[in-house]
């Protein structure tokens, strides 16, 4: 509950982070409502919101412990052992593995990532700055348009949108419902169709989906 540091700390990184009225308006909210519920909660509600297509009785079969240690760590305790980092390592292992190469996380080394865990929440995130430690510590080591980098990049693509609506419409047009029993189909049908006509707001789910519907076709 210590409003005057949360919002000093969310005005600096939201002009830092260029975000819109929209936007920080979300952040803020989102924010709020993460001092007040727990991780298991707060996935559960988010899972809901933006995976409504997911199942036919909207059941959600999973929790998350409540952890020792302060929100922040419980965050990232669990998005290092129970959501993102896990699937993403899986997927690293198996892309890896399929052309020979041995790949290294070193970031993951035990060491480091206990002692991540030790420090206090200011040294993570400090005056609006993400990873404060780790950009302090590379200071004249990394050029600085690199340490400074405000956004965040994975393995970037040309993107789902430009794709579907270009050299791969097939995987649109080719959507066979009868392989995706196991989704709300008439949700993941209105996704789909609000995508046809012009609505790219869940371009991401409509790729995931007809990306499914493909490997299904054809692996089944």
């Amino acid at each position: 509950l210590r409003w005057k540091s949360l919002l000093n700390e969310f005005s600096i990184h939201s002009q830092m982070q260029g975000f819109s009225i929209g936007k920080s308006a979300d952040v803020l909210a989102k924010s709020v409502l993460a001092g007040f519920k727990t991780e298991d909660s707060l996935y559960k509600l988010e899972y809901k919101n933006y995976y409504p297509f997911l199942s036919k009785d909207n059941a959600i079969n999973f929790s998350l412990d409540k952890k020792d240690g302060s929100r922040l760590n419980q965050f990232l305790y669990h998005l290092s052992f129970n959501t993102s980092l896990p699937s993403l390592l899986h997927f690293e292992d198996r892309n890896s593995m399929a052309f020979s190469i041995e790949s290294r996380v070193p970031f993951l080394d035990h060491r480091l990532v206990e002692f991540v865990f030790s420090l206090k929440d200011s040294d993570k995130f400090k005056s609006g700055v993400t990873k404060s430690i780790l950009r302090k510590s590379l200071s004249g080591i990394l050029p600085e348009k690199i340490r400074d980098r405000r956004d965040k990049k994975g393995f970037v693509t040309p993107g789902e949108i430009k794709w579907l609506r270009g050299p791969l419409n097939y995987l649109v047009e080719g959507m066979d419902y009868n392989k995706l029993g196991f989704l709300n189909i008439s949700k993941t049908k209105k996704i789909i169709n609000d995508f046809n006509s012009g609505d790219d707001s869940n371009s991401n789910i409509v790729w995931r989906s007809v990306v499914l519907n493909h490997w299904l076709k054809n692996n089944s």
